[in-house]
């Protein structure tokens, strides 16, 4: 159950925009449809604490929060996810070797590789937020879009990476108002082969019915066998005379099923409204994890310095995590 591209690893969302199928298109402002990348989407931003000596986190898939890596064995691995009261299966790994390590719930998981015969030791804090300015989240939205209004598009694809058939694949977007979300016309293609391409992130991709899925689940596709792929886009409306925002935020699980198991994989992104009368300065500060900098920020201010109010721990010593943004 632990093999990469099997279980809740067998849907792999990739960039589009790459020159040829698995080509390096890593930046989201050119993931306007076409050849997918080599580049994976990655669903979630990771900080990591005082990490599991010799294990590498490639991708994670989580809910906002603090996960916890740890090592039961010197050979084994296990996952709690945020918000988790229990660790998921421990998995053995070896030197060199990938695996999913899935909490608790299976669709919330990592994929590590080991890198080193060293015993294995200890446990790592993992700081779960959203990404800034993702193929999700999109570019921030500068101070003329604001005050005009705005439309933007993105494309991913979807590719089942396993050798099961993956099935009932459905998103719903659980935050963000404004964002909408369709599956690409061609449905599901062959592997390798392009979707639509737009010109530029304002012209809307042809024949996509975009749903809004904070009110509908979005239908995706019935089944994706081995090795195909489908594109799926993104819509983004800024409605004229937006209030600023520091952290405006979409989040969502895409939904599927494969090997008797259903899946639900979480993402999100993050980006900023401007307002050029309100330009300033802002800062979130965590307490022994990072800051989620989808949540409001905890100091504002019109110039530097600014002031932060801490307050000490009772007894002992506390880590902070500061991140300041203009």
């Amino acid at each position: 159950m632990s093999d990469i591209k099997t279980r809740a690893d067998s849907l792999r969302i990739y960039h589009t925009g790459a020159a040829s199928d698995g080509a390096v298109q890593a930046d989201q402002t050119l993931s306007l449809g076409g050849y997918r990348a080599g580049d994976e989407a990655q669903p979630n931003d990771l900080a990591i604490g005082d990490a599991v000596f010799g294990v590498v986190i490639a991708s994670a898939a989580m809910t906002a929060g603090a996960a916890i890596l740890a090592a039961p064995t010197t050979g084994t691995i296990a996952l709690k996810r945020p918000g988790g009261t229990a660790y998921g299966p421990a998995v053995t790994i070896a030197d060199g070797e990938t695996k999913v390590i899935e909490s608790d719930t299976p669709g919330q998981f990592i994929r590590a590789t080991r890198s080193s015969a060293v015993d294995l030791a200890g446990a790592s804090s993992l700081a779960v937020t959203l990404r800034r300015n993702n193929v999700y989240g999109m570019s921030d939205v500068p101070d003329a879009s604001a005050t005009s209004g705005s439309t933007t598009y993105r494309a991913i694809i979807l590719k089942n990476e396993s050798l099961l058939n993956v099935t009932s694949v459905i998103l719903s977007l659980s935050g963000g108002s404004g964002y909408a979300a369709g599956a690409d016309p061609a449905g599901v293609l062959a592997a390798g082969s392009p979707i639509q391409t737009i010109p530029n992130e304002n012209t809307a991709p042809v024949g996509v019915f975009f749903e809004p899925g904070t009110l509908f689940q979005v239908p995706i596709a019935t089944t994706i066998t081995p090795g195909k792929l489908i594109g799926l886009w993104f819509k983004r409306v800024v409605a004229p005379g937006a209030v600023a925002k520091a952290a405006a935020s979409v989040t969502g699980v895409l939904y599927f099923a494969t090997g008797g198991t259903t899946f639900g994989i979480n993402f999100g992104g993050v980006h900023r409204i401007e307002n050029a009368a309100l330009a300033g300065y802002v800062a979130w500060v965590g307490v022994n994890a990072a800051p989620d900098l989808s949540n409001a920020p905890d100091v504002t201010s019109t110039a530097l310095p600014m002031a932060l109010a801490v307050t000490p721990p009772l007894t002992g010593t506390a880590d902070l995590y500061v991140v300041a943004r203009q």
